[in-house]
């Protein structure tokens, strides 16, 4: 329908094609237990989503969705972003992920501090310590684990084409986002660079 950027139909196309991501999201796993819904702290960016991948996930009839629980919490993603106003869909996919990942870190603080106030302080050392040994937070089986299923390790390094011996430079950085560059070939757009 008009007014709904065209980038928000095409990340949840996406969404809903990542395995890890939308598996979760059929038994709304996160809605269900949601401690910023129950807090009453303001729209939640996670359960928005959740539910609109449940909905075009379960009703695969080929009937267009609109992506109206996304809409409602659009100004919360970013500020930047208006319904009716196209966007770009990298800067979406972003600001998505930095959102997921902040609702999902209060989540986990709120889930913590409710099991008792004691162990509260204990289980967020435990929970900094395990990021800092980069072991997960938490299973791969909820919306909340957009850092484990989306952050890819990036290494840069030569390799000799005589002996094949590789040299690495600097150290290995986290991203979200990698940059291909398409070229125009007869007309159409293809990858000509391939990660392989």
């Amino acid at each position: 329908p008009p007014g709904f950027p065209c980038c928000m139909y095409v990340l949840k196309q996406c969404l809903s094609g990542c395995r890890h991501f939308s598996k979760p999201c059929v038994s709304l796993k996160h809605s269900g237990t949601c401690p910023l819904k129950a807090a009453g702290s303001g729209p939640c960016a996670c359960c928005a989503l959740e539910r609109q991948l449940r909905e075009m996930l379960v009703s695969a009839d080929g009937t267009a969705l609109s992506p109206d629980e996304v809409v409602s919490v659009l100004h919360h993603i970013s500020p930047a972003f208006e319904p009716g106003m196209q966007q770009d869909a990298q800067e979406f996919w972003v600001k998505l992920l930095e959102m997921l990942g902040e609702e999902a870190s209060m989540c986990t603080l709120l889930r913590s501090s409710a099991a008792a106030d004691a162990s509260a302080h204990q289980a967020i050392r435990v929970a900094a310590a395990a990021a800092a040994t980069g072991e997960p937070k938490q299973d791969l089986g909820s919306v909340e684990c957009t850092d484990q299923i989306f952050t890819g390790v990036c290494q840069n390094g030569r390799r000799c084409m005589r002996c094949q011996h590789v040299t690495t430079l600097g150290a290995a950085e986290d991203y979200k986002t990698l940059m291909l560059p398409i070229d125009m070939v007869s007309g159409c757009r293809v990858f000509v660079s391939c990660v392989y």
